[in-house]
Formats: structure tokens, sequence, C-alpha cells
């Protein structure tokens, strides 16, 4: 055994001295040994020393001199027997000392097996703690561009053709066994925008397994991201670079939207204290042979909490939950969507500013007026969106709650929607894809709202829901009320059952029911209820924006109440009620060209109502105008409109009863059209029972009277035709009697007491009717004004023109009624003034409160004329007679006689003037054409101018003229005493007036009084 050993021994150092020799082997130059122990020394003292010491400061230097800054490099490790290099604390800083980049620890370890796989092959690199400082300065620069100097222009080279790219060259290939990057980080600073954005990133971790640029050639990475001490992301997954593969999940956390919001605090009007998300998919990306980029993107989830926004120091948004499941992507399928889209509980607050802006339009600030603003890029053909095929299956919010403050009213109170949901699902932007909607929410005032149905959205909106709405309530409307009036809604709530279509052949179709319960409306200076009802319904309606048409069945009021109030100053409690603009409109253009609105207003909606009824309504009336306040109540009113078409010329017909104070009656019927009051109204009113005494206020404002007694009943009928409106309206009042007198600066000055004498008849009526016209067109035009004014009117047209009244009350319509003419020089009645008399007897009997006054009347120049030609023919026919009973007028003719009477009694007057001068005027040629000269007497003109001179000269003095009117006047009266029973002491005889004869006769005015 021992032998063995030994030799076993000796051998092994026969082999020893054979492989290594003996250390003179070693140190001697003739042995290969020598050369190959000189040849490691020197590699590895290179290696070890002076490479590191030689390639750091070059790396210093160069790098130095490349970026211009300071660079340091602590230390440079070389192990030139594993080929690593390990480089510690390198440092690129500012001339200020302030870094830019840096690093710990670099190592990178490469392989030999380089030359076997032809490829540049790493076994590791490691980089530990690098550090990037990133700064934007406000001119858009960088500074880590500004590290790099300007390139020095390279000399020109002789024009040669550019070399071809090799297609076959490919990528360099390169091998990387492990790649990480531990603690790394940095600070990323942003000028641009108006707040510096500075934002520390870190630690960032790599590891990457296998990466490599040969083809197939794949491996395995993950980094993982902090940013700032709130924000993580994550990726692993598998990368191959040859061709472009890549695969895995990609995750993030943490308060991103602070994050986000501090980088565009500048650009938003908005802060955003508090918001994380959370978000996870996985992913699949490849670029092939061909160029084709492929990706997709599945399991996409999105959790975002706990989100606030604030503006002006007010929460607008908060939004504990909103939830994506389910998120996928596909390129180039053009597909993507989600499984699931929740919103839990979210708040938003929403108000609008005095100049009509949103908040949510202010969330993007404007920029500066100086500032160019990018132009918007042309959209793309929307064929390119359409292509991409969408769809999510379900998106819900539940619980919302959404307050909204107009602050450009008066007093901006907000609008509460509390338990906001909403459903949809199935969506998709496939065409005519239908989808279910379910919707509904609380007000804060009181009622709930729901919309259920389907809708659509491609190719164009559809909708086919139903609303629902169950007792909201109509103060919601308060503060858009406040604006304009001094009222408050105390109470009245709207539900409604409708369907709402929206398509493409119809923007919008509603049909269904509405009911609107309870309205009360209040003035609040005072206060005091001003408007109402018990109910209003509407039956069934339909309305379709295409066609332009509101078609109402049957609108049904219960209960209505309505105050109005005439205040001291004439203007009505309505009036009062309504706020003034707080700024006048602005004066327009002189230039400018009046706007009618044609080119933009929308056409008028046809309306159709088949039925209007009003049951059981009340009403309050006063007026604080007049001298004694005045206050009066309808009752019970009942009645109905029956259809009404915007569309037709046929008007409405309608029909109201009220009961007035406790036995009035009130009553309008008649034909309008409410829409169209000023071109086809046929409306009367009627009012019976209505005690006048109540009715003082008016008079004594009208006519400066009160009423003591009396009740009356009125008839009013109104037309409007084209704008022009004419009455005839009928009033009957009974037992009228007036009381004292009242002054009142207003009241007309009427005779009140003859117009009552006049117009009250035997049973102690008056009947009246009093025509009304005026242009409802007109600014001016009041309608109480004009009646009021037509009364003045018919008053005054019956005292100016009794004899017309008392003559249509025995039918006749003559306005000579009350007049009686007489031949001239004559108190003779002929057969027509008699019959007219009569007449006026029937008349005056008819009105026993009046009396007559009959004023004597001459025509002075005509009556005497006539008396002198009488007189003067009295001598005559007197002189004729005394010449007819003489002897010598036997066998003369008449003419003759007549002629010699008149003779003498002109030569008796006229002694000086002869006979024969006067013949002489009157000679006439016996033929007009005869040469003989012959002539002849014209004896008819000649006695005529005899006679003619003798009336001239006969004698009349004035008291016989005067004379001729008294005796007409007692004509008259002892006529109408004896022949149609009136009273003689009814009638009054008057001094004798002068007038002037009219047609060849003399008139006599009659005149009436009261009693």
């Amino acid at each position: 055994m021992s032998d063995n050993a030994s030799r076993l021994q000796r051998a092994s150092a026969a082999v020893r001295q054979r492989l290594w020799g003996t250390p003179r082997d070693w140190v001697n130059p003739r042995r290969k040994r020598f050369w190959a122990l000189s040849i490691l020394l020197l590699y590895t003292l290179a290696g070890f020393l002076i490479v590191p010491w030689v390639a750091r400061q070059q790396i210093i230097d160069r790098v130095g001199e490349l970026v211009d800054r300071p660079v340091a490099l602590e230390t440079l490790r070389v192990n030139p027997f594993v080929l690593s290099v390990e480089a510690r604390e390198f440092a690129i800083t500012e001339d200020d000392g302030s870094g830019i980049l840096s690093f710990e620890r670099l190592y990178v370890n490469f392989q030999l097996s380089s030359l076997f796989r032809w490829a540049l092959t790493f076994r590791e690199i490691t980089l530990e703690h690098p550090s990037l400082a990133f700064v934007r300065f406000a001119d858009g620069q960088t500074n880590l561009g500004q590290l790099l100097s300007p390139a020095e222009p390279e000399p020109a080279r002789t024009t040669e053709a550019p070399a071809e790219a090799d297609p076959e060259a490919g990528l360099l290939r390169v091998i990387v066994g492990e790649l990480n990057l531990t603690g790394g980080g940095g600070t990323f600073t942003d000028r641009v925008p108006g707040t510096d954005f500075v934002q520390a990133i870190g630690p960032i971790d790599v590891s990457i397994r296998d990466i490599s640029t040969l083809p197939e050639d794949s491996g395995r990475q993950r980094v993982a991201v902090r940013i700032g001490d709130e924000v993580d992301v994550a990726w692993q997954g598998s990368l191959q670079i040859e061709p472009l593969q890549s695969a895995g999940r990609l995750t993030a956390s943490g308060a991103f939207l602070p994050l986000a919001y501090r980088y565009f605090q500048d650009q938003v009007d908005v802060q955003v204290p508090s918001g994380t998300v959370d978000l996870g998919f996985d992913y699949a990306v490849a670029l092939d042979d061909t160029g084709t980029f492929r990706a997709d993107m599945t399991e996409l989830e999105v959790d975002v909490r706990d989100v606030r926004v604030t503006q002006a120091e007010r929460a607008i948004v908060e939004l504990p939950g909103l939830r994506l499941e389910g998120g996928y992507l596909a390129y180039p399928a053009q597909r993507a969507g989600a499984r699931r889209i929740s919103l839990t509980a979210p708040e938003l607050f929403m108000w609008r500013d005095a100049d009509g802006i949103s908040n949510l339009e202010r969330i993007i600030r404007s920029p500066p007026a100086d500032e160019p603003t990018a132009e918007a890029e042309p959209e793309d053909d929307a064929t390119a969106a359409a292509a991409w095929s969408l769809s999510l299956q379900r998106f819900e919010v539940n619980d919302l709650a959404f307050d909204f403050e107009d602050r450009t009213l008066r007093d901006p109170q907000p609008i509460e929607i509390r338990d906001f949901d909403l459903r949809l699902e199935g969506l998709d932007n496939a065409p005519d894809t239908r989808f279910p909607l379910t919707l509904s929410f609380n007000s804060n005032t009181g009622g709930r709202v729901a919309l259920n149905g389907t809708m659509g959205a491609l190719p164009a909106p559809f909708l086919d829901a139903e609303l629902t709405v169950d007792g909201l309530a109509l103060g919601i409307a308060q503060p858009y009320l406040n604006d304009l009036a001094l009222a408050q809604i105390d109470d009245g709530t709207v539900s409604t059952r409708t369907r709402l279509t929206v398509s493409a052949e119809e923007p919008l179709g509603a049909s269904g029911e509405l009911t609107v319960d309870g309205l009360s409306i209040a003035s609040t200076q005072p206060e005091e209820r001003l408007l109402g009802w018990q109910q209003l319904g509407v039956n069934e309606f339909s309305y379709s924006h295409a066609a332009g048409a509101l078609e109402i069945s049957q609108v049904t009021v219960s209960e209505p109440y309505a105050r109005l109030l005439i205040a001291e100053d004439r203007t009505t409690n309505f009036q009062q009620l309504m706020r003034q603009p707080e700024t006048a409109a602005e004066p327009a253009d002189e230039g400018a060209e009046p706007d009618d609105g044609s080119s933009d207003a929308a056409p008028p909606v046809q309306l159709t109502i088949g039925r209007v009824a009003v049951s059981g309504g009340s009403a309050d009336f006063s007026d604080l105008s007049l001298p004694l306040p005045f206050r009066t109540s309808i009752s019970t009113l009942e009645g109905e409109m029956t259809t009404l078409d915007s569309s037709s010329a046929e008007p409405s017909q309608v029909r109201l009863d009220g009961q007035i104070e406790d036995f009035g009656l009130a009553r309008i019927q008649g034909a309008l059209m409410p829409l169209g009051i000023t071109r086809n109204t046929d409306v009367e009113l009627l009012f019976r029972n209505v005690a006048l005494p109540d009715l003082t206020p008016y008079t004594i404002r009208f006519a400066g009277r009160r009423v003591a007694d009396g009740r009356m009943e009125v008839d009013l009928r109104y037309q409007v035709k084209d704008g022009r409106m004419t009455g005839q309206n009928s009033v009957v009042i009974s037992d009228l009697e007036l009381g004292e007198r009242v002054e009142h600066p207003d009241a007309f000055d009427l005779p009140l007491n003859l117009a009552i004498a006049l117009l009250k008849g035997p049973d102690g009526r008056i009947n009246v009717d009093i025509p009304v016209e005026g242009d409802v067109n007109d600014p001016q035009f009041r309608i109480g004004g004009v009646i009021a004014g037509a009364v003045a009117n018919v008053i005054t047209g019956i005292v100016s023109s009794p004899f017309r009244l008392l003559a249509r009350l025995v039918g006749m319509e003559s306005e000579e009624f009350g007049r009686v003419k007489f031949e001239p020089g004559s108190a003779a009645l002929t057969p027509p003034e008699r019959q007219k008399l009569s007449k006026l007897g029937e008349a005056l009997n008819m009105r026993p409160q009046l009396a007559l006054q009959v004023n004597g009347v001459v025509a002075p120049q005509t009556d005497r004329k006539a008396l002198q030609t009488l007189a003067t023919r009295a001598r005559i026919d007197a002189a004729l007679a005394e010449r007819s009973d003489g002897e010598d007028s036997a066998g003369t003719m008449l003419g003759d006689r007549r002629r010699a009477a008149i003779e003498a009694l002109f030569t008796e007057d006229f002694p000086e003037t002869s006979l024969a001068e006067v013949r002489a005027q009157f000679q006439r040629p016996v033929e007009e054409d005869g040469e003989d000269g012959e002539m002849r007497l014209d004896e008819t003109a000649y006695v005529a101018e005899l006679e003619q001179r003798l009336i001239d000269a006969a004698p009349m003095d004035e008291a016989q003229v005067q004379a001729l009117g008294q005796e007409r006047a007692q004509r008259i009266s002892d006529w109408l005493a004896e022949n149609a029973d009136i009273d003689p002491a009814r009638i009054t005889l008057g001094e004798t007036t002068t007038t002037s004869a009219d047609s060849g006769w003399i008139a006599m005015e009659l005149d009436v009084t009261a009693t």
C-alpha cells in the first residue's frame, strides 16, 4: 500500500512539473510560462489600476467638455477577469453646485459569450440611486437640452453618393441577462406654467430579466415608480424587442388628481385638495414583420375615491367613489368598452354668476388678451370615429345630490336635487342601438321625477320614455318669481304622466296628462292671497315640435280665485307686484335697422284646446282710487270655453256665470280668440240685479253724485275686428235716486237730473244704449277710459239732443222732433207740425218728470217782410172790395179792377212819382224782330212792381214782430194742452228769441227740463 502511494505521489508531482514547471521556469524569459505570466500581470495591472485611472479622468474631462458643467466621478473600478466595470458617485452639477444628473453606483458585467453569440452580451447592468433634476424653463428649453453645446459644423466633404442602408442590418444585437435600476429618483421642475411646478419622483425600481434585441428572444420585466409620497406606478411583464412584443400588467395608485391639479392650477379656476385613483389593466402589444401595430388591453379596473373639487371656497364636486370594471381596448380591431361604470353618492354644486356664466364654464381660465390662442385643428372625418366599436354594458349613478344657484336672480335660493339615480344598460355606438334608461330624483321643495324608457344616439338621437312627475312643488320656481314680482308661491304641486319621444323625424314629441294642484300665490306687500285654484287639470295633451303643434283635449279649472285691487294712484295690484328692471335698456343705434325678429324667430306653435271648463270660481275686487273705497266679490263662477284653435278663423265660444255679492248675477258669453283677441272677438257681459248704492264710489268719480237707491242690469257687448273695438252697452236702471253732490276733480260736468228725467220711464226704469269704439292697438288705449268717455258722450248726447231720445220713444228717428216750423209772418201750425206736436205729447206723457220750455221765435227780416206783405195785400184786397161794390165795376175784369186799385194806392203813397214813368219802364216790342217799332205794356210786370213798392213802404214796427213770436209760443202751448193732454203747468213760455229763416221756414227750438 505504501509503495502504491509513493508511486502515486511521484506521478502527481511529475504532472505538476510538466504543467507549471519549476519556479525557475516562470522567471526564465526563454520559457513561454514567463511571457504568459508577464501578460497576465500586465493585464491585471492595466485592468485594475491603469484603465480605471485613465478612464475616470477621461470621463471627467470629456463629459465636462461636452456639457460645459462640473463633472465628478469618485471611483471607477474595473475587474478584467470578470469583465465588469463599477462607477461610484458620478455627478453633473451646475456652476452653483445644484445637481443635474448623478448616481451612486453603476455596475456593468460584460460576457465573453458575445463572441460566440455575435451579440453584445451583458450578464448584469445595475444602476443604483440615479437622480435627475429636470427643468423646463419659461421659454420652453430644458436644462438637459442646454447640457450639450451646439455641435461644430463638420468640414465639407466631397460629393459622394450616400451609402444605402442595408435592409438586412436590423437592430444592434444586444443581450442583457439582468438590468436593474434601484432607488432612482429626482425632481421635475416646469416653469412654463404661471406657478412653478416642482415634483419629486422616486424611488424608481426597474428589474428586467433577459432583455435582448435578438429575434424572438424575450424576457421578463418589472418597473416600479413612486411620484411624491402618494403616487405609485408599477409594471411587470414580458418584452421582446425583435420583433417588438410585450405583455404584462400595469397598475397605478395614489393621489393623481391633486398632483395633476398642482401642474394645471394656473389654467383652472378650481382647487383639488383630494382624490385618489387606483387603476390596473393587462395588455399585449406587438409590431409584426409587416409593420402592423397591434394592441390589446383587458381587465381594465379604475377606482376613483374621495375626490373633492372646490371653487371660491365652496366644494363643487365631491365624489366618494367612481368605479370602472372590465374595461378593454383592441387595435386595430378598433373595439373599446367596459362592463360597468358606476358613480356612488356624488355631490355637484353649480351656480350661475351675475353675468350669466356658470361656474363650470369658468373652470378653464381664459388666456390673457395678449396671449395668442392655439387654433383648433380641423376635426377628423366622422367616419374615422365611427369605425370604432364602443360599448358599455352598464352605466349608473347612485344617490347623486345636485345643487344649483342662479346668482343672476335677486334672491338666489338654491335648487336642490336629491336621491338622483340613473341607469343605462347596453350602450354602444352601433347604428339604431336602443338601450334602457332609468332616471329618478327628488326635489328639496317636494315631489319626485322619474324617467323610464329606451334611448339611442346614432345615427340620430332617439328617445322613447315615460316621464312621471309626482307632486313636484312649484316652490322650486320661487327664486325666479322673486326676480319678477313681489309674490310668494305658498302652495302648489304639478304632476304629470308624459310620454317623450325624440327621433330623426321628431326633434321632440310629448303626450300625456297634467295637473297642477292647490296653487296659491300671495303678494308679499301686503301679504294677502293673490291668485290660485284648487286644481287645474289637462286630461290629455300632445305636442309635436316637428309639426309645431300643441293639442290639448280639455282643461278643467276648479275653484279658481283672483284678487284685483286698484290702488289710490289707479295702478292695479298686479302692476305694483311687478319689479322694475334695475338698469335701463341701452338705446339702439340711430342708424341701425329695427330688428323684427323675423329672421331667427321660430314659427308660432299651433295651439288647439278642445274645451276649458271652470267651476267654483271666485274673485275679490277693490278700488281704492275712488273717494269712497269700493269693494265687491264674485263667487260660484262656472262656465266653459269651447274649442280653441289658433290656426282657425273660428273663434272660441265662451260662457261664464258668477254671483255678485248676495243676489247679483255676472255673465260673460260670446266668441273670442284668446291668442288673438284683437283679431276677432265678440263678447257680451251681463250684470243683473246689481245694487246701485254699491256703485256710489264710481258715480262720485264719474259724475260727482251719490246714488241713494236703485238697481242695475247691464248688457255689455264688445266686438274687436282687426284691432278695432266697437261696443254696444245696454244699461237698465230701476228706481234710481241720486243723492247729494260730492266734489271730485275728475268728475264730468253732466246735468244728471235732466238726463235721468229724459231716460226714466213711467215705470221708473231707465234704458240706455252706450256705444263704445277704439283702437286697441293704440298704446294710449284704456278700456276703462274708453267706456267712461262713452258714457259721458251718451249722457252729453242725450242732454244736448233730448228730443232725439223722445222721438225714439214714439218710434220716430227725426232730428226735427224738438223743432216746430212756422211760415214767415204766421203763427199757424201746419198739419206736419201738428203731427209732430202730437207725437211730442205722447213722449212727454211717457216721461212725466220732464217739463217743456217754449220760447217765442222770430226771424226779424223775414217775418217783417212777410208781415209787410200780408198788410199790403190786405189793403189791396180792401181797396178791391170797395171798387167791386161800385157801379163802374160792372163788366170789368178782376185783373183790371185790381190794377186800378193798386195804382190808386200807389198814387196815394207816392204822389211825387208819375205812373207814366213807371209804365215806360215796362214797354216791350210787340214782336221781337219787328221793324215797325210798335211797343206794348208788360202789364203783369208793371203791376208787380207797383205792388212790391207798396210792400216795401208798408209801415211795420218791432212790437208787431215780437208779438208774432209770443203768438207762436202760445199757439204750441194751447195745442198741446187741448190735443195731447199735457198739463199746462209742465209748459213754460219764455221770451222771444230771434233766428234766421231756413229754406223759407222759421224754426222754433223747444227745450226740456227736469221737473
